[in-house]
C-alpha cells in the first residue's frame, strides 16, 4: 500500500497527466476569474454544468490512474473498492458543502456503510489526504468563491468573517493562514483585487 513516504513517480505517464490537468485547471480558473471580474454580469456566469461535471470526472480519473501506477498498491480489487469509496464520499461531501450543510465524518461513514478507519485509509491511498483535510480544501474553495461574489457586489452584504464561519472556519487567524497557504493571497487581497478590477 502506498504511503506518504512512497510518493507517486514523477516519470509515470499517469502522474504527468494528472500534473498537466491540475496546471491546466488552475490556468482556466485564473482566466475565468479575470473574465468574470472584467465582463458584464451575464458573461460572468459559471461555465456549462456539463463541462464542470466532465472536468471533475477527469480530475478523479487522473488521480486514480496516477495512484494505480504506484508500486505495491497490492490487490487491484481492493484499490478499486477504495477508489469507489473515495469517489462516493467526495461527491457527498461536495454536495453538503455546496448546500452549506455540516459534514460529520461519523454520519458520512454511516451513509457509506464503512468505518472511519476504512475511509481514512482509502482517502490516504487514493488522494494522499485525510477526509478532513480534503473537506478543508473544498471549504476553502467555497469561501473563495463566496468572497469573489461578495467583491462584485456594490454594497457587500457580509464580512470575510461571516463568509468564513458560514463554511465552518471558526478560528479566523488559522483560517487566514490556511487561505494564504492554499491560494497565495490573503482573503482581503481576494476582495480588493476583484473590487479594483470591477
Amino acid at each position: 500500500m502506498p504511503t506518504l513516504s512512497q510518493p507517486l513517480s514523477p516519470d509515470a505517464p499517469a502522474t504527468r497527466r494528472l500534473h498537466r490537468l491540475v496546471l491546466d485547471s488552475l490556468a482556466v480558473a485564473r482566466r475565468l476569474t479575470r473574465h468574470a471580474a472584467s465582463s458584464s454580469p451575464a458573461a460572468a456566469a459559471l461555465p456549462d454544468p456539463v463541462a464542470l461535471q466532465q472536468w471533475r470526472a477527469d480530475v478523479v480519473d487522473a488521480c486514480l490512474a496516477a495512484v494505480q501506477q504506484v508500486p505495491g498498491v497490492g490487490d487491484p480489487q481492493r484499490a478499486q473498492r477504495r477508489s469507489q469509496l473515495v469517489e462516493r464520499a467526495c461527491a457527498r461531501m461536495l454536495a453538503q458543502v455546496e448546500r452549506q450543510e455540516s459534514v460529520s465524518q461519523t454520519a458520512l461513514c454511516r451513509e457509506l456503510g464503512t468505518s472511519q478507519r476504512a475511509l481514512a485509509y482509502a482517502f490516504q491511498e487514493v488522494l494522499g489526504l485525510s477526509p478532513l483535510a480534503w473537506l478543508r480544501v473544498i471549504r476553502l474553495n467555497a469561501v473563495r468563491r463566496d468572497l469573489r461574489r461578495l467583491a462584485r457586489q456594490t454594497v457587500p452584504t457580509d464580512s470575510i468573517y461571516d463568509v468564513a464561519t458560514r463554511h465552518g472556519f471558526w478560528h479566523f487567524g488559522r483560517f487566514s493562514v490556511e487561505y494564504r497557504q492554499h491560494f497565495g493571497e490573503r482573503p482581503t487581497d481576494t476582495l480588493r483585487s476583484l473590487a479594483k478590477s470591477g
